[in-house]
């Protein structure tokens, strides 16, 4: 859940600045909550939990980790993998850093701007077998899309998932009506901002080496959509 969220209802968006590209800062006091990311952890736990060992002792990243509050829901299920968080706000960095004592098994956040090369991101490990992200494409530039996939992709190991929630259209379709005007209305606050096509993913993926697996339909009009990483790409 990126820290500037933003659910599929228009009414529900947030004050929001941008000093540059490819970087969000949420302005909050200390215990932020996000209520959107309390109503859909469940679901995309349960979608996690159907594609991923329980008890498996994989690497985990989430770029745009939010107040953490996702990653503290997951590491608790998965308690044998290794959960790395990280943001761009600073504001939210500290709100990791305090919710991530619930569970001993999620390192301490990294600040990482999704629109750098993945070299520049600033993981402790050079590679991961999972990578999951909510909420973030549609409200930051496509600059940052484009940095974000290629970095899942330079990041996952051979054979990792990815994992991407939020809303989506399919080749170029878009819908509900719903989904439709929350993209104009994420196009009328910043023309850079909007909801994203699965196709251009795709594009995007097979340059790094993914390989689109599924869209899994949600609730609120949402997807998960999932890529792995072609076994023979380093």
């Amino acid at each position: 859940m990126s820290c500037v969220w933003l659910r599929s209802a228009a009414s529900r968006i947030p004050a929001l600045l941008h000093p540059r590209p490819g970087l969000r800062h949420f302005v909050a006091s200390p215990g932020m909550f996000f209520p959107a990311a309390e109503r859909n952890q469940k679901a995309i736990l349960e979608v996690l939990a159907s594609r991923l060992d329980k008890d498996g002792q994989f690497t985990a990243l989430e770029p745009a980790s939010g107040s953490g509050q996702h990653m503290v829901c997951f590491a608790k299920h998965f308690t044998k993998a290794d959960w790395q968080p990280t943001e761009v706000s600073p504001k939210c960095l500290e709100e990791i850093e305090r919710n991530r004592v619930e569970v001993s098994n999620i390192r301490p956040p990294v600040m990482t701007d999704c629109s750098l090369p993945a070299a520049e991101w600033n993981t402790p490990l050079p590679a991961y077998d999972v990578i999951i992200n909510s909420n973030m494409i549609h409200i930051t530039p496509y600059a940052v899309c484009e940095g974000f996939i290629r970095g899942a992709g330079r990041l996952l190991n051979p054979g990792g998932m990815l994992f991407i929630y939020g809303p989506f259209a399919f080749d170029g379709v878009l819908q509900p009506d719903s989904n439709i005007q929350f993209h104009k209305t994420l196009v009328r606050r910043n023309p850079e901002w909007g909801v994203r096509d699965v196709a251009d993913l795709k594009h995007l993926g097979r340059e790094v080496g993914l390989i689109f697996a599924e869209a899994v339909s949600m609730p609120a009009n949402n997807h998960i959509v999932i890529f792995t990483k072609d076994k023979t790409t380093a």
